[in-house]
């Protein structure tokens, strides 16, 4: 995925300096970042609630850490800014095509039936496509074992702000697309979870080795099932 030439790669950078910046409270260069990330990729809406989760925290320790208005300012700013910077893109497309509803149009001619429905739409019926009539429960388990896992002590590493990314970003992408082949290249800005490996104290070389071989023959199937396109109609990678 990193080798060719989708936009998450960009945005990957991109996300990562606005976590930067905002984790070392230059608000002004994470507001910077949260702009061109909103012209590659659309994730921009999460931020704004991990921007809010930072705000609180802030206030919660200004006794001991002083919280300046000026801060405060630029925080909210912040948050409003990485709100509101989703809607850029489809404004631009909207202006340039004369078309209000183009962006969305467009984002219809990928799902089923040809429209943006209405949130978590798309991902209850293909819950029901994959699992039938208990697929809307296999997502609500999994969407508790997701909370269960970053309030866990093992997740404490990544700090409250990079938990609150982990939670807020996949319930907004499951909100907004139909989730199929294409969710596993988005998953990608779940990256903060890599750092749990790490907070497990002995990792023996076998697991290594067997995350290692499972990788690579992941890898081998998602380029042969996906990469490669199958004529006259295929799956998006």
């Amino acid at each position: 995925m990193l080798q060719i030439g989708y936009s998450e790669t960009l945005a990957l950078l991109l996300l990562a300096l606005a976590m930067l910046w905002l984790l070392s409270r230059r608000y002004r260069l994470a507001a910077v970042a949260v702009l061109a990330l909103s012209l590659t990729r659309p994730v921009a809406a999460p931020f704004a609630v991990m921007v809010l989760a930072h705000l609180v925290l802030r206030w919660r320790a200004r006794a001991r850490d002083p919280l300046p208005r000026r801060d405060v300012a630029q925080i909210v700013a912040l948050g409003l800014f990485s709100a509101v910077a989703t809607l850029i893109w489809p404004a631009m497309v909207a202006l340039i095509t004369g078309v209000p509803s183009a962006y969305t149009r467009i984002q219809g001619a990928w799902r089923t039936g040809g429209v943006v429905a209405t949130p978590y739409e798309g991902t209850l019926f293909i819950s029901h496509v994959l699992w039938g009539d208990d697929g809307p429960l296999w997502v609500a388990a999994a969407a508790v074992a997701l909370v269960a896992l970053v309030l866990s002590p093992l997740a404490r590493p990544m700090g409250a702000e990079l938990r609150t990314w982990v939670l807020a970003y996949p319930a907004y992408l499951l909100a907004v697309i139909e989730p199929y082949t294409s969710t596993y290249r988005y998953a990608i800005f779940v990256f903060p979870l890599l750092v749990l490996p790490g907070a497990v104290r002995r990792v023996g070389p076998l697991l290594v080795v067997l995350l290692a071989v499972a990788g690579l023959a992941y890898q081998v199937r998602w380029v042969d099932q996906l990469l490669v396109f199958t004529p006259p109609t295929d799956y998006p990678p």
